[in-house]
């Protein structure tokens, strides 16, 4: 699964790392699986893959968690970002299952 997100961020707060937490809104649907990364976007709009000194993602499969730290030189690049996620589709049909995003630093 492909998340794309857009951050609307002042630029002093390049000058550290940012977290991002991708939470499932309902419990029990969709699960997060083992490995994320930065991926490219190759249609309109276009966003570059991040090369891997610019960010970590990790999955945590036990609390359905997925986080990115964002270093200040992956935010100096750019402001758009898409990862790709492995994820479990649930046994029976889930309406009004939401990615919750939370950023701090």
């Amino acid at each position: 699964m492909h998340i794309d997100v857009v951050l609307n961020i002042p630029n002093y707060y390049y000058n550290q790392n940012l977290l991002l937490k991708f939470i499932i809104s309902k419990e029990n649907t969709f699960a997060f699986r083992s490995t994320c990364s930065s991926v490219e976007k190759t249609n309109s709009p276009k966003i570059n893959m991040l090369g891997s000194t610019h960010y970590t993602c990790s999955v945590d499969t036990a609390t359905n968690i997925m986080t990115v730290n964002l270093k200040p030189s992956g935010l100096a690049i750019q402001q758009s970002f898409r990862f790709l996620v492995g994820m479990r589709n649930p046994t029976v049909v889930a309406q009004g299952v939401d990615i919750l995003v939370y950023a701090m630093q």
